[in-house]
C-alpha cells in the first residue's frame, strides 16, 4: 500500500466473502493489522500528495506478485515519501539494526529545498535527533518501535 499511495497511486483490497457474507479468520486478522497501522500513521496517507520522488532503495517495486512467498522483502534502505501541507513523511520499509536512518535524496543537495525544523515519528511523540550534510538526512531513531510495520518519519518544514 505504501509503496502504490507513494507513486500516486490507489491501492484496492480484494477480499471476497464466504457465501453466507462473513470473512474467514485471515481475512479479518489482515484488514484488524491494517487499521491498527493507519490508527498509528494514517496522516501520512489519508489526503497525501506524492513527492517530487517515490522513494529511494533497492526494492523499487513489488510488481504484480500473487503469492506472499514469491515477494521480494523490504530492506531498511528502501524508503518511501508523501506530502501534506508542511511536512514530508517518510516511510522506512525496514527497521535498521544501528538505530540511525540515512535518507540520501533529503542531503542539503537533495530534493528537499525547504529547511527541514522538526523530525518526529508517528506513534512515537517525542523529537529525534538529526543531522543534515550535502550527502543525507540522517535521523536517530526511538528505541522502541511505535507499530510493528513500516515506521513513518514526519519531517517539518
Amino acid at each position: 500500500m505504501i509503496d502504490v499511495v507513494s507513486k500516486n497511486g490507489n491501492f484496492m483490497l480484494n477480499l471476497g466473502p464466504r457465501p453466507d457474507g462473513t470473512f474467514d479468520g485471515p481475512t479479518v486478522a489482515l484488514l484488524h493489522e491494517i487499521g491498527d497501522w493507519l490508527a498509528v500513521n494514517g496522516e501520512a496517507v489519508y489526503g497525501s500528495r506524492p513527492f517530487e520522488i517515490y522513494g529511494e532503495g533497492p526494492t523499487h517495486q513489488m510488481g504484480h506478485v500473487a503469492f506472499a512467498k514469491d515477494r521480494i522483502p523490504y530492506t531498511a534502505e528502501d524508503i518511501r515519501f508523501t506530502r501534506k501541507e508542511n511536512a514530508l513523511y517518510v516511510f522506512l520499509l525496514g527497521w535498521p539494526f544501528a538505530g540511525k536512518i540515512s535518507v540520501k535524496a533529503l542531503g542539503k543537495q537533495g530534493f528537499l529545498k525547504e529547511e527541514i525544523r522538526k523530525v518526529t515519528m508517528l506513534g512515537n511523540g517525542g523529537e529525534l535527533g538529526f543531522v543534515q550534510d550535502t550527502a543525507a538526512l540522517t535521523v536517530t531513531l526511538p528505541r522502541e518501535k511505535p507499530c510493528n510495520t513500516a515506521w513513518v518519519l514526519k519531517l517539518e518544514t
